[in-house]
């Protein structure tokens, strides 16, 4: 069942969202957090990598989060001490540190993850930059879970992120992405991507991301990070559960319509 939506948002790297980081505009952002969860968001994911001061914009963030949602928290950074500190600031809320390769970050936030008893994404590459074939992300997949488990990390709160680059540097990156989710969900493993990726540079991107995206469901993808509040995209997870077999008596699908 695809339920696991990670709201795209509070991410410093789009325009209006660090302006009103940079600004404390806490009207701006409450609205962004209620309105990511009104339209189904489970986890919130946050950059603010972009900021001034990340530390304390991520920390202003979370606190907004915490006042006015019941979403849970995806820490969104390279900086592992800013990650621990969060980490340890949250209280009450499910936590997913984003993210690990099997060559970066994996050695610093592992023990985070162990520590706090967070999620953990890791993406199915080597390192960051370098795509492989789907057979290979499969091969690189066994060996993240071999190492998280190996370092405390449950296997429940492993997210492999089957990792999407835009077609518009190659026109096969969608079909090796989906690939990948089709086999990894074979070895009964919590599988996700970021669907915007996918369109990067290209025009009328919504009707790209949820193509894209009922694609992903078929082949058995658990969640995403993804613009929840496009109802092109809501539009787009209700149709793809309910025809993949995963809405009983299709109640999910009808309750949305209405």
């Amino acid at each position: 069942m695809f339920d696991l939506i990670i709201g795209e948002k509070l991410n410093s790297s789009v325009a209006k969202t660090i302006e009103a980081f940079e600004n404390r505009d806490e009207n701006y952002i409450i609205d962004l957090i209620k309105n990511q969860e009104y339209a189904g968001a489970s986890y919130l994911d946050v950059n603010t990598a972009m900021c001034a001061s990340e530390l304390e914009t991520m920390i202003w963030v979370i606190d907004l989060i915490l006042n006015n949602s019941t979403c849970g928290i995806v820490l969104d950074s390279i900086n592992a001490d800013l990650i621990s500190q969060c980490a340890a600031y949250i209280k009450n809320r499910n936590v997913i540190i984003n993210s690990v390769t099997l060559k970066e970050r994996i050695d610093d936030y592992m023990p985070i993850a162990v520590k706090y008893n967070t999620g953990i994404i890791a993406m199915t590459i080597e390192q960051f930059g370098k795509i492989a074939a789907s057979d290979e992300r499969v091969v690189i997949a066994e060996k993240l879970i071999d190492k998280l488990t190996g370092g405390g990390i449950k296997k429940e709160n492993i997210y492999l992120d089957a990792v999407v680059d835009s077609l518009i540097t190659d026109d096969q990156n969608a079909r090796i992405t989906l690939e990948t989710i089709y086999k990894l969900k074979k070895k009964d493993v919590k599988v996700i991507c970021g669907i915007s990726n996918v369109s990067y540079g290209l025009p009328k991107r919504v009707n790209i991301n949820s193509s894209f995206l009922s694609m992903a469901i078929l082949c058995g993808a658990d969640g995403a990070i993804l613009d929840i509040t496009s109802p092109v995209i809501q539009a787009a997870i209700h149709s793809a559960n309910l025809l993949s077999g995963n809405d009983e008596f299709c109640m999910n699908f009808i309750e949305n319509m209405r």
